[in-house]
């Protein structure tokens, strides 16, 4: 069974498809960490993108947490600045009010793929080397971008999507791959940013349109009585080679109720998997 991770996007900042809620409050934030801490939840999800998360975690205090941030994307330019990379780390460092980062991604593979690519690794390889990191990896979408990275270069870390409707890693040998050169694969998107487990009413009108994907799942959730979260963890721990999977939280209530859900494998007996990339890549949603 996968460890839990806890995504910190929503401290910062309004994240996920069905989330109609503010960012919780400081102290909520130091409930949902305090509770966290309580249930054996060492691991943090971060990045410079998730507006103010990562302030906010330095104000609470998330020394005792295994913290993993990403690089922001640095766009197009055909230059990038020397020191680019130390300027990103040294910001974060700063914010999240730490010493060390356990884990830098780089947010966008393209960044890691394109022109500025080996120096970018170069600089972040130097950081590792010193001690300021431990670990260097990126953030994929597809199994495309993951094949490319491989080639090229030695990661630590991944974070793959996967979810009940998205099985393009599983169907790879991608995740065979990364386990035996014993890279950490974290899996995102196990909720689809809350679609897979919302109320199919609550669900926001662009989602109307993969009636014949979603209705299949909402109507076996509801004739087997099933908790759709529960079926959601079941789908990553059949990966058997995910190490973490993220989950986001808006508050301690919330975090609670995932881990209740967790408890409980479901016989998932159905492959709902779904090729149609405008719903399962939160890049092509139109909200």
């Amino acid at each position: 069974m996968s460890k839990i991770a806890l995504g910190t996007a929503q401290f910062g900042m309004a994240y996920g498809a069905t989330n109609n809620f503010p960012p919780p409050s400081l102290d909520d934030v130091g409930e949902i960490l305090e509770f966290a801490i309580d249930n054996n939840i060492r691991h943090l999800d971060t990045a410079a993108s998730y507006g103010d998360s990562e302030e906010i975690l330095g104000k609470i205090g998330v020394s005792n947490f295994v913290v993993t941030t990403k690089l922001p994307h640095i766009g197009n330019s055909p230059i990038v600045a020397k020191n680019w990379v130390e300027l990103q780390i040294e910001g974060s460092l700063k914010r999240l009010r730490l010493d060390t980062i356990s884990t830098v991604l780089f947010h966008n593979c393209d960044d890691l793929l394109g022109r500025n690519g080996d120096l970018l690794w170069s600089e972040l390889s130097a950081i590792k080397a010193a001690g300021t990191i431990s670990k260097i990896g990126v953030s994929v979408y597809d199994e495309v971008e993951l094949a490319k990275v491989l080639q090229l270069y030695k990661i630590d870390v991944v974070q793959v999507p996967c979810n009940i409707l998205d099985n393009r890693f599983r169907r790879s040998d991608l995740l065979g791959t990364l386990t035996n050169r014993n890279i950490e694969i974290q899996v995102r998107s196990i909720f689809l940013q809350g679609v897979l487990i919302a109320e199919p009413r609550t669900r926001p009108q662009y989602f109307h349109q993969f009636h014949e994907y979603l209705e299949p799942w909402d109507t076996w959730i509801a004739q087997n009585k099933l908790d759709a979260r529960s079926a959601c963890f079941t789908s990553v721990d059949q990966l058997g080679c995910a190490d973490f999977a993220l989950i986001g939280v808006g508050s301690k209530s919330h975090l609670s109720e995932l881990l209740v859900a967790r408890q409980t494998t479901v016989n998932l007996d159905k492959d709902f998997s779904c090729p149609e990339l405008r719903l399962i890549d939160p890049r092509f949603w139109k909200l």
